[in-house]
């Protein structure tokens, strides 16, 4: 995969809300894989709010593993 093909976004539907989606934007570095995980509202894409941050994931998959993780721990704890 070339860098220009990074960033990539990834996003979760959230069950009981309408207008908010998890995302998971993946970057490529020349330490490995970095994530960005936030809650962003449906329809413009802009961030609703910021959850965490992924560093030095060895490939995409795991960004991605590791950012869904976080992002199901932060729902959790605002149950």
């Amino acid at each position: 995969m070339k860098q220009n093909d990074y960033p990539k976004e990834f996003y979760v539907t959230l069950q009981n809300n309408d207008n908010l989606l998890g995302q998971i934007e993946v970057n490529r570095t020349n330490n490995g894989f970095n994530a960005e995980v936030a809650i962003v509202f449906k329809e413009t894409k802009k961030i609703f709010k910021y959850v965490d941050q992924v560093f030095g994931a060895e490939d995409e998959t795991e960004a991605c593993d590791i950012g869904m993780m976080k992002l199901s721990r932060f729902l959790k704890s605002i149950k």
